[in-house]
């Protein structure tokens, strides 16, 4: 390398111009994040460096001292596959070395490539639900990998990342995506090996049972369930714990007490009635008085929880004797106290129920006047 001067008032004071040591010039594969050394310029009490990505053209440090040292370190890694020019200038209180040549060298080429096993499982459901009067909802993310990222899509297709952390805190309905990530390190650099998956957020609800229509059939009940709301929901009867299905509907089902369940697929609630319970003398009132007021005119059996559908498929009615009086429809208003077209007397009378079931329950009750 040429000799160069320092110059000291009327005197020369020769010394060499520095060159790299670390890396060398000219030299290819350099690490990313290695840190850059020269050799010593003596007589130099500082250093001047200029790095750039073109020659001549220090666009990531230009002139910064660096003191009495050979060593420099960048803030940030550099680019792979990317060649660096540097120029280094030894001085001193008397001036700078003059005609020092720029050098460069050029970071390693990626030689790997994202494998199959490389690259994070993503499992996310398609869509996931804001349950109406809850703040928030959380979603996590159950499949290990090095990095994640939560993206919302704004309606006009922007996107921001709402969040890196394994799990997400959202509170509005919307256009999301799930980015997973693992990294493979060459050269001192990083590559990523990407799996995304698009989600929705959308409102949703507890289910609220309207009404269970209930038929009967010779192969048995069919019973359908209607909700009160429009929603994504699945049906069970009996137990929460058997398999739910989406049709609302039921056959073949066996008379006998029964339960309906609606469950919300998004995971908001589950809401459950009884349609069909066994009969209890609590099921029939104690008394009535049939005098035209309009309260307890009529004796009839009470529908538990106004359930569409009747446990009694007849009701017989007698005097204290045991003679027969009456048979009620359990759809009907019931009996008025009335036989054969006269008022009878106050008294007790005794009734026979007949469930569905064929079982039978037996009772009295009192007609006041």
């Amino acid at each position: 390398m040429p000799v160069k001067n320092f110059h000291y008032g009327n005197h020369y004071h020769s010394s060499e111009c520095t060159r790299l040591a670390n890396p060398q010039n000219n030299e290819t594969g350099v690490r990313v994040n290695t840190n850059l050394k020269w050799e010593y310029a003596p007589g130099a009490t500082d250093y001047r460096i200029s790095i750039g990505t073109s020659p001549g053209i220090y666009d990531i440090v230009e002139n910064e001292l660096t003191g009495n040292t050979i060593f420099y370190g960048l803030d940030e890694n550099l680019e792979l596959n990317q060649e660096y020019f540097v120029l280094i200038i030894p001085l001193n209180e008397n001036g700078s070395a003059s005609g020092c040549l720029e050098e460069s060298f050029t970071t390693g080429v990626p030689t790997v490539s994202c494998q199959e096993f490389d690259y994070p499982i993503i499992s996310i459901p398609d869509k996931v639900a804001l349950c109406e009067n809850e703040p928030f909802g959380i979603l996590k993310s159950n499949n290990p990998a090095r990095g994640y990222r939560w993206i919302f899509i704004e309606a006009d297709g922007s996107e921001t990342i709402i969040s890196e952390a394994p799990e997400l805190k959202y509170e509005k309905v919307g256009q999301y995506r799930l980015e997973l990530y693992n990294t493979i390190n060459e050269f001192g650099g990083t590559i990523e090996c990407p799996v995304s998956k698009n989600f929705q957020v959308v409102n949703s609800i507890v289910p609220i049972i309207e009404d269970v229509i209930i038929t009967r059939g010779n192969s048995g009940l069919t019973i359908t369930v209607r909700v009160e709301e429009l929603g994504e929901f699945e049906y069970a009867l009996d137990s929460p714990d058997k398999n739910f299905q989406d049709s609302p509907v039921f056959t073949n089902v066996k008379p006998g007490e029964r339960k309906v369940f609606v469950k919300d697929r998004l995971g908001c609630g589950i809401t459950e009635r009884l349609i069909e319970k066994e009969l209890s003398l609590q099921d029939f009132p104690s008394f009535f008085t049939p005098n035209g007021d309009g309260y307890n005119d009529y004796w009839q059996y009470r529908n538990p929880n106004n359930s569409s559908e009747i446990s009694v498929e007849v009701i017989h009615i007698f005097d204290r004797y045991g003679n027969f009086i009456a048979q009620i429809d359990p759809k009907s208003v019931g009996w008025n106290g009335i036989f054969n077209g006269r008022l009878m007397p106050a008294s007790d009378y005794w009734f026979r129920a007949i469930s569905f079931n064929k079982k039978e329950i037996k009772g009295h009750f009192t007609l006041k006047r």
